[in-house]
């Protein structure tokens, strides 16, 4: 358990570091205004990276038989 906690942890912090080098990325026409900035893309992409690496710990426990716990029926 401690290890998916560590792997939702490292997803979070990767999606993070994604969705900031893409907002900082984000050019602005002359006198324009971006509507979404760097801090809340990185927001967003530590969400999606944490839950992505949560559902595909969920459907790779659920496909793999020897990674059950032996003694559950």
């Amino acid at each position: 358990m401690a290890i998916l906690f560590v792997l939702a942890i490292l997803a979070g912090a990767i999606g993070g570091w994604g969705g900031y080098s893409f907002g900082e990325g984000i050019e602005v026409e002359c006198c324009g205004r971006r509507d979404v900035g760097a801090q809340e893309l990185t927001v967003l992409g530590a969400t999606i990276g944490a839950n992505l690496m949560a559902l595909c710990v969920a459907i790779s426990g659920r496909m793999i038989p020897w990674a059950k716990r032996s003694g559950q029926n």
